[in-house]
């Protein structure tokens, strides 16, 4: 086999350019710990409640750093200029540090209800309390959503510990319900038991079954044009957090409310109101991350189908399916940069869709 077009090759292998990576030398392997608590209780033949406490800690977790930052604007070494050091070196923007020194927790409350199918009805409910922090959100970000607004890589690629805070999917209370319903009319059931066939037909044997999801909001990070970052060559640059937000007339415009407080300051001013400024030309910036939450997700699928007989063997399957039935709007994270004239808090786009409803004729022989 002749490969005539490979891997790309630059045309110097001698050369480094561009982003150049680099792997710790003793990179460590993931230690992970779980730890679980379960009780279920049975509330009847067929109904089940269990409540359960679920953790884990995750140590030595890989994560990218910035390995060519400045310690500061006046510290010797390292510095972002390379060719000072080396004129072969002058080419390289960044050098991507691949290492083990990442940490996460996370600790919640699951509380399920179970029901086995009797008398028509399955259903299954579930409710998460839970709290999860980590100093990354993992080597290659979040890939879309309110966890885009925090970077894969430490603002002060030397603390890592300024990073540590909500991880990107931790959302308080989380809730989840699944069922189906067997509706009680028809020949044999609870209504109408005694029914001629062709009436049987009409009402009876509908099913009803439904999915429903709510969640309160995920993190958001707030950030900055990047003054100081660029300067020391770091990949994020934070906003700064001078005070909580005061949030009234919250709207999807203005998801941080109308209050003064939600209008950003710019970079090294504070007028006494604003909640975040832009970052300093002179130091990172203090926001930590996650210390805003983006809006929460609800969504409640339903649908109604039927079986209908045609000859011993053979029927017809009709089914119609209502998406977002109740056309519940879920908004997307809001715009999350600090700097003045950047529409901080407005909110242009949903991230669920709009109610959709499909009907479905299938012929089963």
């Amino acid at each position: 086999m002749t490969i005539t077009s490979g891997f790309f090759r630059p045309s110097d292998p001698s050369v480094y350019s561009g982003n150049v990576r680099a792997w710790q030398k003793n990179l460590k392997p993931a230690l992970i710990q779980q730890f679980n608590l379960t009780s279920e209780y049975e509330l009847d033949s067929f109904t089940s409640l269990t409540v359960a406490y679920l953790g884990q800690n995750g140590n030595h977790l890989v994560d990218p750093r910035e390995g060519n930052q400045r310690a500061c604007l006046t510290c010797a070494l390292p510095i972002t200029t390379l060719s000072v050091l080396n004129p072969a070196l002058s080419q390289i923007t960044n050098i991507s540090f691949t290492e083990s020194e990442a940490v996460m927790n996370y600790n919640s409350l699951q509380v399920t209800g179970r029901r086995r199918l009797s008398h028509g009805l399955e259903f299954l409910a579930n409710w998460t309390y839970s709290k999860g922090l980590s100093n990354n959100l993992g080597y290659y970000g979040a890939s879309g959503g309110a966890g885009d607004s925090q970077s894969a890589y430490w603002q002060d690629a030397y603390n890592g510990g300024a990073d540590y805070g909500p991880e990107f999917f931790d959302s308080r209370h989380n809730i989840s319900v699944s069922g189906y319903y067997e509706l009680p009319f028809g020949r044999g059931r609870q209504f109408g038991s005694g029914i001629n066939r062709f009436a049987d037909e009409a009402i009876g044997g509908w099913k009803f079954s439904t999915i429903m999801s709510f969640h309160t909001g995920f993190p958001i990070t707030v950030n900055s044009n990047a003054l100081y970052s660029t300067t020391v060559n770091a990949r994020a640059s934070r906003a700064n957090h001078l005070r909580p937000m005061k949030v009234v007339g919250r709207t999807s415009h203005s998801w941080f409310g109308t209050d003064p407080s939600a209008q950003p300051c710019a970079n090294d001013t504070d007028n006494g109101l604003c909640g975040y400024s832009a970052e300093s030309a002179f130091r990172f910036g203090n926001a930590s991350v996650g210390s805003e939450r983006a809006p929460s997700y609800q969504q409640v699928d339903l649908s109604l189908s039927k079986d209908f007989a045609i000859t011993e063997g053979s029927h017809l399957e009709f089914r119609s399916d209502f998406l977002n039935a109740f056309n519940m709007v879920s908004l997307s994270p809001p715009s999350n940069n600090a700097t003045p004239g950047n529409s901080f808090g407005q909110i242009t786009s949903a991230v669920n869709e709009p109610r959709n409803i499909q009907l479905a004729l299938k012929v089963v022989f």
